[in-house]
């Protein structure tokens, strides 16, 4: 049986020591919310830069996916609507 294990995303100053740490540009994590980046090609890239082991970063994909479908939206409530596309 496979174990999922549970996903937390932090942002800004925290106490805990994150497992994945990713940095890039603003327009990048734009782009990347949007689902217009692919991560694989980012990082090798060198655009989004991760600390922390590699297959804890390529689970993250299908857990934030769903994020994509949101972050429009959040934009929108924000009167961001125009960023969207």
């Amino acid at each position: 049986m496979h174990r999922r294990t549970p996903v937390e995303l932090l942002f800004g100053p925290c106490d805990r020591k994150p497992i994945v740490d990713m940095s890039m540009k603003a327009e990048t994590a734009h782009q990347f919310w949007l689902g217009k980046v692919n991560l694989v090609a980012a990082l090798t890239r060198g655009t989004i830069v991760a600390k922390g082991p590699i297959p804890s970063i390529m689970k993250l994909l299908p857990v934030i996916t769903p994020a994509y479908k949101m972050y429009p939206e959040i934009l929108k409530q924000k009167g961001l609507g125009h960023l969207a596309s």
